[in-house]
């Protein structure tokens, strides 16, 4: 009787492929999304428009919890928008504070390319990690020196929701959008290195 036997690359490369669907991390499940509808301006002609806040149990893969089992996640949706006349990067300073006095800053260092004239950069997220017997109360934007507090009620940690958007804004002024699981970057390296290997180890040893 014949048997198909993988070859020591391919071998490999199925072991790679495992560990890399084992990293994989869980899809999230939103417990509240909240349409916050801000803009706060980030330059004298550049605002940050922030769309919604989006309550998760487990991560979209932007934030690092040490004890992720405990922990609840928190995805800012926001893009910029570019009212002057020349190109500008945009650069965002958020902190959200929760009922125990704790803040969590989420700093976006400023886009991959300017925004143009008279446009509006891509949707973007920042994302913390908070312990799930806590919520959060509110949330300040900084620049510079100044800093601006907005007040954020939502939802219970026990799961009784206080506030649900009931409309969502369009595209062409901000809204909403549901962010992306993203892909670790360490799972996305690995997924090259099995690539390379399955290409390497594609032939088979009969029997």
């Amino acid at each position: 009787m014949r048997k198909l036997l993988l070859s020591g690359p391919a071998a490999l490369a199925l072991v790679l492929l495992l560990a890399a669907l084992s990293a994989w991390p869980a899809q999230a499940t939103d417990i509240e999304s909240v349409t916050l509808d801000k803009r706060v301006p980030v330059s004298d002609t550049m605002d940050a428009y922030l769309a919604q806040l989006t309550i998760s149990d487990t991560t979209y893969g932007g934030a690092y919890a040490p004890d992720p089992q405990n922990s609840l996640f928190a995805v800012l949706v926001y893009n910029y928008e570019n009212h002057g006349s020349t190109p500008q990067t945009g650069h965002l300073n958020i902190a959200f504070l929760d009922d125990n006095g704790t803040w969590y800053p989420a700093v976006d260092p400023g886009t991959l390319s300017p925004v143009g004239p008279g446009q509006t950069s891509y949707r973007s997220t920042l994302e913390i990690a908070f312990p799930k017997d806590r919520k959060l109360v509110g949330y300040k934007f900084v620049k510079g020196f100044q800093e601006t507090d907005f007040s954020l009620p939502y939802y219970m940690p026990s799961g009784s929701p206080t506030a649900t958007p009931t409309s969502q804004p369009s595209a062409s002024t901000g809204g909403s959008a549901t962010p992306t699981p993203a892909l670790p970057a360490g799972a996305a390296v690995l997924m090259l290195i099995i690539a390379g290997t399955a290409l390497a180890g594609r032939r088979l040893i009969r029997r």
